[in-house]
């Protein structure tokens, strides 16, 4: 459960890595998908357009039961992946609509959201002179399961943000050999094709492996105004607010806790740090450093 825990942050720091696995399990566990989490009333709706957040519990009870029906539905992760879109990336979806290039989309997640990534497992960049590599250090120890869904979700978000990504795609490098991963000979020849990737094992390492002019491809959806928008946030999350963001924190605080009581869903800590898309601790320390009280904020809305 750690490891599937984890994962979350390489997509943000709430519900967004997990909807495209909410999707699968809807569509094609739904039975065993109730049955753990005990959301028989749940919607897609809920999840999937905001209406409902996912506690952290339950993202991680998601990642773990996928984890277990990998045994029964081999390729679980690489499908649900497939159903992954740019609006599931959260905060990197949005900043990569800021940049030009993929050059620079990784520039400002260096400068940011590796400083975030405090369970280590975002993707880090390896270069030869003619490849670059997403490589999970960490997740190179996690289920199956897991390693196979971040480096699948990791191809979708880059083709969602230029399809000529997929022709510079080399190889989904896993740590572990073919033997550890049980694939069929129809399986990774079906994995080879969706993907244009070649399938390599007992590497060494979790990698996502692409010719080096990737980093140069212009993309398409480039919204350069979002830009100064998006960094502020990011300085907010890094506890580095400037003082004319206070009110603006304070105001987003508002804001989730109306929309938490909107919804009749508890007001805590946790569940403000999932509608806002930080970790608690980002948030707990933020709100300390600024005098801003959520109990008071609580009092004001009653």
């Amino acid at each position: 459960m750690h490891h599937a825990k984890g994962i979350r942050s390489v997509y943000s720091y709430n519900t967004f890595g997990s909807r495209p696995l909410f999707r699968y399990l809807l569509m094609k566990h739904r039975e065993e998908f109730t049955r753990t989490l005990g959301l028989q009333k749940l919607t897609p709706d809920d999840v999937l357009f905001g209406q409902r957040i996912l506690t952290n519990d339950e993202q991680a009870a998601i990642f773990g039961l996928v984890c277990q029906l990998r045994s029964k539905d081999q390729l679980i992760s690489f499908h649900s992946a497939l159903l992954h879109d740019i609006h599931d990336s959260g905060l990197p979806g949005l900043l990569a609509r800021c940049c030009g290039t993929f050059r620079e989309l990784n520039a400002l997640h260096e400068k940011y959201l590796f400083k975030l990534d405090s369970e280590g497992v975002l993707a880090k960049l390896a270069f030869t002179d003619e490849t670059v590599s997403y490589f999970f250090e960490k997740l190179a120890f996690a289920p199956l399961a897991i390693q196979e869904y971040a480096i699948a979700s990791t191809w979708v978000a880059l083709t969602s943000l230029s399809p000529e990504v997929r022709s510079l795609v080399r190889a989904f490098e896993f740590p572990g050999s073919h033997d550890v991963h049980g694939f069929s000979r129809d399986q990774i020849l079906e994995l080879e094709n969706t993907f244009a990737a070649q399938l390599k094992f007992s590497t060494g390492r979790l990698a996502l492996t692409m010719d080096i002019k990737t980093l140069d491809l212009h993309i398409p959806t480039v919204d350069p105004a979002l830009k100064s928008i998006l960094e502020r946030k990011l300085r907010i999350l890094l506890g580095e607010t400037l003082a004319e963001d206070v009110e603006e924190l304070r105001h987003q605080v508002l804001t989730a806790v109306l929309e938490l009581r909107t919804s009749a869903q508890p007001v805590t800590l946790e569940t403000i740090a999932g509608y806002l898309g930080v970790r608690q601790e980002t948030l707990a320390y933020t709100l300390r450093n600024h005098g801003i009280s959520i109990q008071k904020i609580k009092q004001i809305t009653e």
